[in-house]
Order: C-alpha cells, then structure tokens, then sequence
C-alpha cells in the first residue's frame, strides 16, 4: 500500500501582473503596498507575507508533509515530481484561474494525485465548473486534515516557528525582517455582515493558542530560533479573549522577558481593556476598523474613535484605520464625507477597501434575496477582481 505524502502549496508566481491565469487588476502579494502605503509611491515600504497556514498544518499532522511556498512554474512542475499522493493548493478569489492551470497540470501528468483546495478561494459558487479537485478544506484546516487522514483530532495544535515578512525593503534598500508572525486564532464572533472572516467560520472564534502561557512559549522558541522580539499576532480580534491577554503579560512579568506586538482588534474591546493595558502588554501597532460614520457597527457604537486613537498614540501605539468604502449610502458626495471623516480621526495610516458581497457572507445572502447580484457566467473574470 502506497504511504500517504503531502505537498502543501500557495499559487504560482510571478505576482503582480495581469495575464491569462494571472490576477484580474494585477494584484500584488503584499499588505501595506497593496491596500494601504500604494500612493506614497517610493516612500512605500515592500514587504510580503509567507503563507503561514501552510506551515502551520505540515507541523500537525502525522503523513509526511512539504510546504512549496510562492513557488514560479518550473518549481511547482518539479517538485511534483517527488511521488506526492495528495496536493493542498491554498488560494484567494482572485487567484482562482492560476490554480485552474495548477490542477489542470496535475490531471494531465498525475491523474492518481489527489487535489485538495483550500482558503479563502473555496467560496466561489460552482467552482468546480472552474476547477477540477477531490476535496475542499472547509474551516479549521488542521482538524480537517486529520480527520481526512484518519489521524486523532484532539492532539494540541503545535505552532510552527514563523518568520515575518518575508522580505522587507524601502527606496530600494533592503532589509532582513527579525520579525515574527503568531497564528493565536481563527474566525470572530463580532459577525458583521461584510466580513468573509467570521462566516467562514460560522460567526465563532477557534483559538489555536489557548492560554498567555501558550502564546508566550512560541514566543519563547521563536526567540530562541530567529532571534524575534517583536510579533505580528494574525488574529481577527486579538483582544477579544481578555483573560487569555492578561495571562501573556502575567507569563512575561514572570519570566521578566518582554516582547512587543502587533494586533488586530476591534474598538469596544480596546475600550474595555484599556489603553494603559496594552502598553504593558507591549502593543506597538493596533488595526482597528472603524468602517463607515454613517453606516456604524456594534464594535464602535457610543465610542469616540478619534479620542481613543488619540489616546493610543500618546502612549506610543501606531494606529492604522480600516473603513469600508462604495456602501449603499454612498454617492459622490457622502463618499467623500467619509473619506474626510476617516482622515479626520487622525490615525497614522489609513485603509480603504470596498464594500464586497463576498459569497457565505450575510451582505452576499442579502443582496442575492432582494435580486441585486449580477448572474456572471465563466466567460466573465468575475472572480479575478
């Protein structure tokens, strides 16, 4: 009997141009040039992301598993020569058609390979009409995998020692990031209607690192192995398990070891913990999303945004601002309201993404029910924007 082996991989490069498989407006794999320094131009720092979910499921399963990371062409047509039986390919929509030539190369060249898809990309409608794979990953992914491998599903989950960025450079100069990345979490419970995050999750957080003592010992190794003092925490809501927070400072008070990081959360909960608080815990960086003035959310009801930013810089905390344009109360006019309304909090950087009825989300549920999606056939890019 043939023994199992995985190959774990994101979509082939190269990334930021527009082709037949390539993304629609030529999407870049980075954050802050992307979606948030872009118009600052050479004054923009370059910095992508490795694909942490990857890493994170090789390290949690017991079938001998590889991760071909931002692979170009000719690494992911050789590395498929190593005898895998499985392939996990972990894509975003707008990537759908590269991984289109990714599966349609396996078929041809390895029609005994099974073809697993997982990520944000699963979502589309149909997508086997697109795509040809045995399975999709659905949720979390560790537990999925295990229970398709037939393997125990209630063994902890081990946290992979993540470096992060994966490359760093500014005026053409680069440097090497020191930095590490921490995955304490998946989904959130916050449920707003837009976010493909807590659908995908059925409106609920899965915690991956349970305890402050957890979170504080993969600190610990990343120490130990990359030399890391400061940490990106990918985690919709961070903050939203306090206890969880206040044991980390108590475990770094004890150990006298203190480490700084980088988080996502929302405002209510920043509130509720308070501003003195993430000092001590060490938050250098806070992404809060503050959406829309007119169009408000449960998270930011009642809170005065630009005194509590105000109040996060004066103790030395980076705000960046998340709002959401092209709403249904948008025209010409209130856009741009809002636009200067977000400006106006005085964050110290701003994001501006659009208003997407990404499908499972309530927004995409509730525009399909009053009849305002378009029906796009495969002949259109839909998914490529």
């Amino acid at each position: 009997m043939t023994q199992n082996k995985l190959l774990l991989t994101s979509i082939f490069g190269p990334y930021g141009i527009s082709d037949e498989y390539a993304e629609g407006a030529g999407m870049q794999m980075e954050l802050l040039n992307n979606q948030i320094t872009r118009e600052q131009g050479i004054h923009s720092p370059r910095q992508s992301y490795w694909s942490f979910g990857l890493y994170l499921l090789a390290i949690n399963i017991s079938v001998p598993a590889a991760v071909l990371d931002f692979p170009l062409w000719d690494d992911f047509t050789k590395e498929l020569k190593q005898g895998y039986t499985h392939i996990g390919i972990s894509f975003i929509v707008p990537n759908v058609y590269k991984v289109k030539r990714m599966t349609e190369y396996i078929r041809t060249h390895y029609p005994g390979m099974k073809i697993i898809l997982g990520g944000y990309g699963t979502i589309i409608p149909n997508l086997d009409e697109i795509v040809s794979y045995d399975e999709l990953c659905k949720g979390e992914g560790v537990m999925w995998l295990r229970d398709y491998f037939g393997e125990p599903t209630d063994v902890p989950v081990k946290h992979p020692v993540l470096n992060g960025p994966a490359y760093e450079s500014i005026y053409g100069f680069s440097s090497k990031p020191k930095g590490s990345v921490l995955l304490t979490g998946l989904g959130c419970n916050n449920g707003c209607v837009f976010c493909i995050t807590t659908h995908q999750f059925k409106k609920k957080y899965i915690p991956l690192l349970e305890t402050g003592k957890d979170i504080f010992q993969a600190c610990q190794n990343a120490k130990m192995e990359l030399g890391s003092s400061g940490f990106t925490i990918m985690d919709e809501n961070f903050l939203k398990i306090p206890l969880r927070a206040r044991q980390l400072l108590k475990e770094m008070q004890t150990q006298k070891r203190p480490y700084v990081f980088d988080i996502f959360s929302s405002a209510e909960v920043i509130q509720e913990v308070g501003v003195d608080f993430l000092v001590r815990l060490g938050v250098r960086m806070i992404w809060v999303g503050v959406e829309s003035k007119i169009n408000s959310h449960a998270k930011t009801k009642g809170i005065d945004l630009k005194k509590l930013f105000n109040k996060l810089q004066s103790n030395g905390i980076v705000v960046i601002a998340s709002a959401i344009l092209f709403q249904d109360h948008h025209d010409p006019e209130t856009i741009q309201d809002e636009i200067d309304w977000v400006i106006s909090l005085g964050s110290n950087l701003v994001q501006f993404m659009n208003y997407t009825p990404f499908p499972t989300t309530a927004l995409y549920d509730g525009l399909k029910k009053e009849g305002r999606l378009k029906k796009c056939g495969l002949q259109i890019s839909e998914w490529r924007r």
